[in-house]
């Protein structure tokens, strides 16, 4: 575990390398969690990847254990590409993989389209790319400054997790990391991804790429993922019925098969 110093804040990294000799020195992989969480949402992932790849992970700027950013800080998608190569660099990563979930994962498609020559790939859950699209966010704002972020907290979990499709465990971690999210943090990403119209950049993007996506976000409907489908020129799209947002650690293990498989492709 490393903290990365970047302007204003500094980033909490991970780095696995358990790629055997015979397998050396492995494909590289980052990956990007969304908003409210921090990188042990990818948990469930590594156990299949591990023998392949070289792996890096981190908070984002103001979640988990990374540091808030300054009062001058401006949200952006660009800054979000910063960070992301800053952590792949000081990963040692030339051309990598790409992973992301919700916000994460639009991130790193913006990445992709502006950093082709050191992506190979990326796999994105539950992402989407054009802010009037996503539903059930614009509330957010008035929900959290009225009842705070533990009351935000419990209504979230079930939008992320259908019954059945993870342990009570799972969900109390949830709980708690999402609890312990500093309200602005969750606020300004909700505002940058409100924002975001994407898709003349996101045309751009020249690796391929997988999305995973839930039939039932209360977030991103299908809708979203059928027209970013359209949108990229290289995609594929893998649905997950009877799925909620947070496919990321619900359906961790179906993910790591799915993103191995089509990274061999």
């Amino acid at each position: 575990m490393t903290m990365l110093e970047r302007p204003g804040y500094a980033l909490h990294m991970e780095t696995v390398d358990l790629v055997p000799p015979w397998n050396a020195p492995g494909e590289a992989v980052l990956f990007c969690h969304g908003v409210a969480v921090d990188c042990d949402i990818w948990s469930g992932w590594l156990p299949g990847l591990i023998d392949r790849f070289r792996i890096a992970r981190f908070d984002l700027c103001g979640f988990g254990r990374s540091t808030l950013p300054g009062p001058d800080h401006r949200w952006s998608f660009d800054g979000l590409a910063d960070d992301i190569l800053a952590v792949a660099d000081a990963a040692g990563f030339g051309r990598f993989h790409l992973v992301g979930e919700s916000l994460g994962g639009t991130a790193c498609l913006f990445t992709a389209a502006r950093e082709p020559e050191r992506i190979a790939s990326v796999c994105a859950c539950s992402t989407g790319h054009y802010g009037p699209a996503i539903q059930n966010v614009a509330a957010w704002r008035a929900a959290v400054e009225a009842d705070g972020m533990e009351r935000w907290s419990e209504e979230m979990v079930p939008r992320r997790f259908a019954d059945g499709k993870v342990g009570a465990a799972e969900r109390q971690w949830m709980h708690e990391v999402q609890s312990r999210t500093a309200a602005s943090s969750l606020l300004d990403a909700a505002d940058l991804l409100m924002g975001a119209e994407l898709t003349g950049t996101f045309r751009q993007i020249a690796c391929p790429v997988l999305l995973l996506h839930p039939d039932s976000s209360p977030f991103l409907p299908m809708t979203v993922a059928a027209d970013l489908l359209t949108v990229l020129p290289d995609a594929r799209l893998q649905v997950f019925p009877g799925a909620r947002h947070g496919i990321a650690l619900s359906h961790a293990q179906e993910g790591a098969r799915a993103f191995r498989d089509f990274a061999a492709a």
